[in-house]
């Protein structure tokens, strides 16, 4: 799924980064104009100045012990949101659904769920 849309903005004239890492938005008067990244194949920095922004990068399964997501699914977007000042919303419902592809060994199936542990 995810090549096909990747090549579907490729066609519409979208540049893809796919080894950039965006770490914050840039906020002027209470409005996203860029961000803050860091290219993880060649160890540099980066500023982008936008005149929108879309977070459209997952949600956040892989913060639970036991998930369908790939372990990289941990919620960045709503930290990038969170810090520039969006108020986030319905955070307790998360999907998790069997087209999910969960990386080798995840979810784990060895170690139990904290809350079914006994306590002492």
């Amino acid at each position: 799924m995810a090549k096909a849309l990747a090549d579907a903005v490729k066609k519409q004239g979208v540049s893809l980064l796919p080894w950039v890492m965006v770490f914050d938005l840039l906020i002027e008067e209470g409005r996203a104009v860029g961000a803050l990244g860091f290219d993880l194949q060649k160890g540099n920095f980066l500023a982008f100045a936008a005149k929108a922004i879309i977070l459209a990068n997952g949600g956040g399964g892989a913060l639970y012990q036991r998930h369908d997501n790939p372990v990289r699914i941990t919620g960045d977007g709503y930290s990038l949101a969170f810090h520039a000042g969006c108020q986030l919303r319905d955070m307790e419902f998360v999907q998790f659904i069997p087209p999910g592809s969960p990386n080798p060994g995840n979810p784990p199936s060895s170690l139990p769920h904290p809350c079914a542990m006994p306590a002492g």
